[in-house]
Parts: C-alpha cells; sequence; structure tokens
C-alpha cells in the first residue's frame, strides 16, 4: 500500500478510532497512551526511511500553539519525506514566532501545521496571520488536519495552501519542491 494511501485509510482512522473510544470511556488513559506511543514510533521509522535519500529542500512540520495532538504533523512529516523533502519536525504547540525562527535557521522553503482540536480557536487566526506575514514570500504553508477545514476562509486569504487528505499533499509538495 503506498504510504499516503496507508496514512488516510489505516493510521487515521485508527487515531480517530481510539480518540473516540477513550472518550466514550472504552478505552483508558493507559490504553491510549500506549496505542499513541505505538503509532509515533511506527510513523518516526516510516518518517526515517522514507527521508533517508532525501535530496529535496527542507521543510518544517509542527502545529499551531494550543494545538497539542501531534500525530497528524507526524503523518505530514511522513507524507513530506514520501514527496522528496528533508523533513524537520519540531514537536507540537509551536509558538508562531518559533516557528518563523526555526523557519529561517534550516533555510525551510516550506512549513506546514496540522490543526486538530479545537477548530474554533480565535488565537490561531492570529498565529497563522503572523506567521504567514513574518515567512519569506518564497516560503510556502500547507495546513491540514481536522481543525483546518474550518479556517479555509482565513488560509485563502494568507495563501496557505488547505490540504485535506495525506495523499492530496504528495502533489502539491512535488511541484513546489520541483519549482525553485
Amino acid at each position: 500500500m503506498p504510504i499516503p494511501r496507508l496514512l488516510d485509510e489505516l493510521v487515521a482512522p485508527l487515531l480517530v478510532t481510539i480518540g473516540e473510544r477513550w472518550h466514550k470511556g472504552g478505552l483508558r488513559v493507559g490504553h491510549e497512551h500506549l496505542a499513541t506511543s505505538v503509532i509515533r514510533r511506527f510513523l518516526d521509522n516510516l518518517r526515517e526511511t522514507a527521508g533517508m535519500h532525501a535530496q529535496g529542500p527542507t521543510i518544517l512540520v509542527t502545529t499551531p500553539s494550543g494545538q497539542n495532538h501531534e500525530m497528524g504533523a507526524m503523518m505530514a512529516a511522513v507524507a513530506a519525506a514520501v514527496a522528496g523533502w528533508k523533513v524537520i519536525y519540531m514537536m507540537p504547540n509551536m509558538p508562531s514566532r518559533d516557528i518563523v525562527a526555526a523557519a529561517r535557521q534550516v533555510d525551510a522553503r516550506a512549513v506546514a501545521l496540522s490543526m486538530t482540536y479545537p477548530a474554533d480557536d480565535p488565537q490561531i487566526a492570529v498565529e497563522l496571520r503572523f506567521l504567514k506575514g513574518q515567512l519569506a514570500e518564497e516560503v510556502a504553508l500547507f495546513v491540514g488536519g481536522q481543525a483546518a477545514a474550518s479556517y479555509l476562509p482565513l488560509l485563502e486569504q494568507i495563501g496557505a495552501l488547505y490540504i485535506s487528505s495525506f495523499s492530496d499533499i504528495i502533489e502539491p509538495l512535488g511541484k513546489y519542491r520541483d519549482s525553485k
């Protein structure tokens, strides 16, 4: 199974099921943490294997402030590695000022953000506007995750590319990687 399809059709639904079962009391916190730990290791291994010979530009992957769920960002990092990017994964909950500083330090040509919950955080709009305004004009901003669709008008306004699935990120990453 191609990796983007694996992420879309197996890993992402598995994470949703685990989250729903935890929320409804069908899984204990320990179960959720164990499952997340196993999936995290699996995704790290996929990213390292996929990016082993990456010669492309650098992409910084994280979640913005207030976004603590990192599995979407980790899957985006895997997808970017598959698309030939050198991936710098920065963990979740990064303030926009730190994202900008890190992107400049590693000379990133793109930043990918995952936003899962909540879908109505007014601070996210502030963070995204600041981030896009401070990144160099040639640095692309990719945004995906369960909460990202609720920010679609803002994403369009600031020129960020909304990503609805991991399969859908491969083509724009490839085009952007090869365009410069």
